[in-house]
């Protein structure tokens, strides 16, 4: 018998056999990942194949394999790129731009939002919160005092600008808590006149004027506001916005229209007078 031969080929059947069995735990151990593409023509790793068989199976190592998410149920498609983009939290509402270098061609606000600029009796604002008011009572306090300095700015006369620059005195009151009154007095050469302003918080409602307001911002460094009112035939709009520096000074900038169009754009700069 050849028992050299028989020897041999059962040596080559062991060799193949522990080859087997070493490619099979290898398989075994390292992750099964199919990759297959949907109708979209987005690209997905599952640990299971589609149902219609168009997977390529792919075996990776466990220390490179990708994360394996669920495949999406039967008869639904993923749209292109949604699987890879995390939802997106909305954005934060923006307010109106204020114009940065106003001019006489600046419409004002309400023309701008498309307003009707004759409706003046419109519905009031809404009521202020408590810690407006009290912050409103710490601002009038502080600016109660008498304030000097200069005004400049610009006035338009038939849409020609016409640069502006005079001398403020401001004598500024608290009458009570919640009311405060700034007399100014404007003069430019041998010209001047008075611009009061009287502010107060009445049922909750900012007043100015004697009408209703619309408080825009208020904090410790100051406030600001804007309303609207007839003066003769016309309809006026007017915006302030008052910054304290501190204890010793104060920025104003008025903002003033006629029928939606500017009329003047000033900013006073004040410190306190001794």
């Amino acid at each position: 018998m050849n028992f050299g031969g028989r020897f041999a080929r059962m040596r080559r059947v062991a060799c193949l056999s522990l080859l087997l069995a070493a490619v099979g735990v290898g398989v075994d151990a390292q992750p099964r990942v199919y990759k297959w593409v949907d109708a979209n023509g987005v690209v997905h790793f599952s640990d299971a194949p589609p149902e219609d068989g168009t997977a390529q199976t792919v075996v990776v190592p466990s220390t490179e394999a990708p994360a394996v998410a669920p495949r999406p149920p039967a008869n639904t498609r993923t749209p292109v790129g949604e699987a890879d983009t995390a939802p997106q939290a909305p954005a934060a509402a923006t307010p109106p731009a204020r114009p940065s270098a106003p001019d006489c061609s600046t419409q004002s606000p309400a023309k701008r939002a498309g307003l009707d600029l004759y409706a003046v009796d419109e519905e009031p604002p809404l009521p202020l919160s408590s810690e407006q008011i009290e912050t409103f009572e710490r601002v009038a306090k502080t600016m109660a005092h008498r304030w000097s300095g200069n005004e400049t700015g610009f006035a338009c006369e038939a849409g020609v600008r016409q640069s502006l620059n005079r001398t403020i005195v401001s004598e500024g009151r608290a009458e009570s808590a919640l009311q405060f009154v700034l007399e100014s007095t404007i003069t430019a050469r041998d010209r001047s006149h008075r611009e009061p302003l009287r502010i107060a918080v009445r049922n909750e409602r900012l007043w100015v004027n004697q009408g209703d307001a619309s408080l825009l911002d208020v904090s410790e460094r100051g406030l600001e506001f804007g309303y609207r009112e007839r003066v003769g035939g016309a309809v006026s709009e007017r915006y302030w916005r008052i910054t304290l520096d501190g204890r010793r000074g104060m920025k104003i900038e008025r903002a003033v229209y006629t029928n939606g169009a500017m009329l003047e754009a000033t900013v006073w700069e004040l410190s306190k007078a001794y």
